[in-house]
């Protein structure tokens, strides 16, 4: 049974040809092309989660599978839901191939690739509001734009926005939607965001719109898509965690330590442009809303409203704010009168719309290759700590664990993995004193039996208080790169 969808008025005479798509495709591959060429020059710094996933892929392609944590970090032993594994397996066999620079293509063409089912979509969709969702899902990668797993999960929401768009019209297209939460379930941790849409697009579909009155209630509407909430939530147990990946939820933020707290788990208020991109979005919303043919449909007003106060949680939940655009301006967007044409006039303009892949294909194609020879990939970030970590790893303490940022420990594990550590990014593994006394260490706030008890040789921080009070403590200023230290042990 087709969900419900608005009546949309039809352009345009039987006797009359309409312009194919080709214009159109060449277009949207244009758009691609910039706006893959834009992630690839905007994207200058790497954190620590690429060299995280680059250590795990490698220990699984030698050793395979694992369950408890191997690398010589506190967490040593501690079981360890690996949640993310095919990523990392991806991202070690993609830099094998062609190293960094091929992990940064290929994570660029992975979030333009996401999004083009839902470019397509609005081809016929106005400009304004077309360019409008291309600028706000840009400024939303910005929160993944750095090679990550959850580049996969921003991937595979907007996968998901595509095919309910696509049910409005083909319900077949939900028996696609579980596929993807299988392939999620493997990826990264964020399905749930995914979750959140289907019950969204389930209550919405629930409540049938009419012109100048409220919503009728119609339950059964929505079977179709209750029934694939309920098979996507079966598929994310196709993992080698199988019920456990439960448990890899329910850590992270019962683990992590408050005030250390990495940028995307960070309220949303606490960073201005974040909040405007928030703030961008709603009004998107409310325009499209306010333009849209009566009775509105209620799916998208839900949608809207529910991601937007999700955003405002924490930072990391802006990026699905990106693909929503795209939802919101297809479902309420009114399509664009189809232009007719002769049927000679047809052929000119199909030939010249096919000759313009060959400039859109070139331009993307230089952009690439300057990107390549002139810039190549980022450099591990912050630069600071992490030319202090090469200096700490190249001349390591006689005796003893090397005490590093979390992003830095990640670094460490991927250049030399026998090093002994303290953290890594992986904070689900982690105990919140742990947390906390890593960076008293590094802050210089009094952690002197810490030191003793873990056995620290070494130390890389960037805070001055922390070098003075581990001077006191019995180390000295080995280098000092950019704007850290490495600090060692008399």
């Amino acid at each position: 049974m087709p969900l419900h969808a608005p009546a949309l008025p039809v352009h345009g005479a039987p006797a009359r040809l309409e312009l194919v798509s080709t214009r159109a495709l060449a277009l949207v591959a244009a758009q691609l092309s910039v706006a893959g060429a834009a992630l690839l020059y905007l994207n200058r710094t790497l954190a620590g989660d690429v060299y995280f996933l680059l250590a795990s892929g490698r220990l699984l392609t030698e050793e395979g599978w694992v369950t408890r944590s191997p690398f010589p970090t506190l967490a040593q032993g501690h079981v360890w839901h690996n949640q993310q594994w095919l990523a990392e397996w991806l991202f070690f066999q993609t830099h094998a191939l062609g190293g960094m620079a091929g992990v940064s293509l290929a994570y660029a063409t992975v979030l333009v690739g996401g999004l083009a089912p839902l470019a397509w979509l609005c081809r016929d969709r106005s400009a304004r509001a077309t360019a409008a969702a291309w600028a706000l899902s840009i400024a939303a990668l910005l929160a993944v734009l750095d090679p990550r797993a959850a580049g996969f999960s921003f991937a595979l929401f907007a996968g998901v926005a595509a095919l309910l768009a696509i049910a409005r019209r083909r319900s077949g297209a939900l028996f696609a939607v579980p596929v993807l939460f299988a392939v999620w379930a493997n990826l990264h941790g964020a399905f749930p965001a995914g979750l959140l849409l289907l019950a969204l697009a389930g209550v919405g579909v629930a409540l049938r719109p009419r012109r100048g009155r409220l919503p009728s209630v119609e339950p059964y509407r929505s079977l179709p898509l209750v029934a694939t909430l309920g098979v996507s939530v079966v598929a994310l147990l196709l993992t080698p965690l199988g019920v456990e990946i439960l448990d890899y939820l329910r850590v992270y933020d019962r683990h992590i330590a408050p005030h250390h707290l990495p940028f995307e788990w960070q309220a949303t208020y606490l960073h201005p442009p974040v909040l405007a991109l928030v703030i961008a979005f709603s009004a998107l919303a409310v325009w499209l809303w306010r333009e849209a043919p009566r009775p509105r449909p209620v799916t998208p007003a839900l949608v809207a409203v529910a991601f937007v106060v999700l955003a405002l949680t924490a930072t990391r939940q802006v990026v699905w704010l990106g693909p929503l655009a795209f939802y919101l301006v297809h479902a309420l967007g009114r399509p664009r009168p189809a232009p007719t044409i002769s049927a000679g006039r047809r052929a000119r303009v199909e030939g010249l719309a096919r000759r313009a892949w060959a400039p859109a294909a070139t331009a993307a194609l230089v952009l690439v290759l300057a990107w390549c020879a002139l810039v190549g990939p980022a450099p591990p970030g912050p630069p600071q700590a992490a030319a202090a970590t090469r200096q700490a790893l190249a001349h390591p303490p006689d005796r003893g664990r090397l005490v590093l940022p979390a992003g830095a420990g990640s670094y460490a594990l991927w250049r030399d993995p026998d090093r002994p550590i303290a953290i890594d990014g992986r904070m689900e593994l982690y105990t919140p004193h742990e947390v906390r006394s890593t960076y008293r260490i590094l802050d210089g706030k009094g952690a002197r039996r810490t030191l003793r008890r873990w056995r620290v040789g070494g130390v890389v921080t960037r805070s001055r208080r922390g070098v003075r009070v581990l001077r006191r403590h019995g180390f000295r200023v080995e280098a000092r790169r950019g704007g850290a230290f490495y600090l060692v042990r008399r």
